[in-house]
């Protein structure tokens, strides 16, 4: 493929870069000058505007260019900002929030299955780690960043709090769905943020789970995400996040059967979790039972209308179901609740192509606002894909999910199950597609 096809994992700022390492802006700054740290500048822009391709920055740390007292160990705890932080101000437009299954998932408090269980930490950073907890499961741009401060500080008063790491982790994993964190940035650090605190105490199953996630909707590597799982499970079966992203896993699989079952374990084990509410009422409509699935999403959607993950689902299989009035009312509520422009800009073609040309209009409208941007980089090809498959043009589809794999898009991870792609099971192409998910 050629240079112009591919879109490789990048860090579009300072910021983003000295997270990665866990350093501050100075010293990466000072890294650049001095020992060759691989920044990129926009053409045209200022010297601040930079950005650093993952692959080359994990290549200098591996060339021995890091120093090693500054190379050690893992990432520190970022300085703790407002709640504007980070991520939310980086330069990544549009990203697509990724509504396939195994991606709306709950969390509660992390638990360990130490064989020798480390000095506790001490109380204040105890009470910012159930501070951070409790504000991961709201869910919300607002309450993960807050998540991200209070994880962090509990590990400026306690560097190696590995519960702490994990929930790093977590929310890192989450942050790309509900933030505008893009993928790229979001799952590396997940990553990185589960295998420390793996090094502190390997036998934290949230730890593991959460590299689970990042492994294989980050990485597509779904042989070790299916080591995570499993482990986390083992190492702890009351665990409802093990058994919850378990399932997901599973669903992406297109094991329904495992996954219905894990699932089933975490409501037994959480009855009140609303993300595990919704997701398992999603994986219900992944089999014969898809009526009772959507049953179950709409109910959970008016016991909370403000919960974003089941407006997501529903708008998804409204799409794919040729249920437009249904898409159109989900899609208000999701661009509603996430002010994503783009979403926004979307609905808008949407309305604009059904009033013209109902069912078929509504997709050709959606289809030339996606194209416009896709091209651009602000959409994903899934999305162009995605369109171009419901409107029953396979070699377009095809063509347009072979960029998504040149891109390396998260999406990819549940295409077995993605229900607008159901008119390609079977094509040796499509399936050909399927086969290079896999990792790099």
């Amino acid at each position: 493929m050629g240079a112009s096809d591919r879109v490789t994992t990048r860090l579009e700022s300072w910021k983003a870069v000295a997270l990665y390492f866990g350093r501050d802006e100075r010293t990466v700054r000072r890294w650049e000058a001095e020992r060759g740290l691989p920044i990129r500048r926009l053409p045209g822009g200022s010297r601040s505007r930079i950005y650093a391709e993952v692959a080359e920055l994990e290549a200098w740390r591996r060339s021995g260019d890091l120093p090693e007292a500054e190379g050690q160990g893992p990432p520190r705890p970022a300085a703790r900002t407002r709640r504007s932080r980070i991520f939310m101000a980086l330069a990544g437009a549009a990203v697509a929030i990724i509504v396939a299954e195994g991606v709306a998932v709950g969390l509660t408090l992390w638990r360990t299955s130490p064989v020798k269980p480390p000095p506790p930490p001490p109380p204040a950073a105890r009470k910012l780690y159930a501070e951070g907890a409790r504000a991961w499961e709201q869910r919300t741009p607002a309450s993960l960043n807050q998540a991200l401060d209070d994880f962090n500080a509990a590990l400026r008063i306690d560097p190696d709090y590995a519960e702490a790491y994990a929930g790093l982790a977590c929310t890192f994993d989450l942050m790309r769905q509900y933030t505008q964190m893009p993928d790229a940035q979001a799952y590396p650090l997940a990553r990185q943020a589960a295998r420390h605190a793996l090094t502190l105490n390997d036998r934290l199953s949230d730890a593991h789970s959460a590299l689970g996630f990042a492994d294989y909707w980050g990485f597509w590597d779904a042989d070790a995400a299916r080591r995570e799982f499993q482990r986390a499970v083992e190492l702890d079966p009351s665990s409802e996040l093990a058994h919850h992203w378990y399932a997901t896993f599973l669903d992406a699989m297109g094991d329904f059967d495992g996954s219905l079952r894990e699932i089933e374990r975490a409501r037994a084990l959480d009855p009140t979790s609303r993300s595990i509410r919704a997701d398992a009422a999603t994986l219900l409509a992944h089999t014969a039972r898809h009526a009772e699935g959507i049953t179950a999403l709409e109910a959970a959607e008016a016991a909370d209308p403000a919960f974003l993950t089941p407006h997501l689902y529903l708008e998804k299989i409204a799409l794919a179901d040729g249920a437009d009035q249904a898409y159109l009312k989900e899609s208000a509520a999701v661009a509603d609740l996430t002010a994503d422009l783009s979403r926004r800009s979307d609905l808008a073609a949407a309305r604009r192509g059904y009033a013209a040309g109902g069912h078929q209009g509504l997709l050709r409208a959606l289809l030339a606002e996606r194209l416009d941007r896709a091209r651009a980089g602000g959409a994903s090809a899934y999305s162009v894909a995605s369109l171009y498959s419901l409107l029953g043009d396979k070699p377009q589809a095809l063509a347009w999910l072979r960029q998504s794999l040149a891109r390396r898009e998260a999406d990819l991870t549940s295409l077995k199950v993605d229900f607008v792609f159901k008119g390609l099971h079977g094509d040796p192409e499509f399936d050909d597609v399927i086969a290079q998910v896999k990792p790099a």
